[in-house]
């Protein structure tokens, strides 16, 4: 293999590997005190895909109110009395959006949240499977294109 083959495969290994790996993830267990609500923020761009699971333990019932605000504070889902959850959305906007954790219905019972999320950030304003779907097409087509060009030119000669 020389040189002028090797460096694009590289190049396309490199930006591959970039790509995939722009996820972050996070996992966090914390306490909800009887009568309070403890919210989490999560910074998103437009585009940007957040998607996890909750899991809830304490009290007479495991469970707990939990909702999503976007930077608005629009109430973008809404589920009460949760056990065990898996939530997803994409930001429609810039800015902070706020998971919340109610646990004001319960008089007496703190409980213990479990929190598991993943967000995948948008390329270029699409979410990222999209966008590797497109240049993989893209490099597909030219390959196929040269692969066509450098055959129709060997049966000329």
């Amino acid at each position: 293999m020389n040189l002028k083959t090797l460096i694009p495969i590289l190049s396309f290994i490199m930006f591959s590997t970039f790509l995939i790996g722009c996820v972050f993830a996070e996992t966090e267990t914390f306490t909800v005190p009887a009568l309070h609500e403890v919210t989490r923020n999560v910074g998103l761009t437009s585009g940007d895909k957040i998607s996890g699971s909750i899991v809830v333990a304490g009290g007479g019932g495991n469970d707990i109110n939990f909702y999503a605000t976007d930077p608005d504070g629009n109430v973008i889902f809404s589920y009460d009395h949760v056990t065990q959850r898996t939530f997803s959305f994409t930001a429609s906007k810039t800015g902070t959006y706020i998971l919340h954790f109610d646990n004001r219905f319960s008089t007496l019972s703190s409980k213990t949240v479990t929190l598991d999320y993943s967000v995948t950030p948008s390329i270029f304003g699409l979410p990222r499977d999209t966008f590797l779907y497109i240049i993989i097409t893209i490099i597909f087509i030219i390959v196929i294109a040269i692969l066509a060009f450098v055959l129709i030119k060997r049966r000329k000669t």
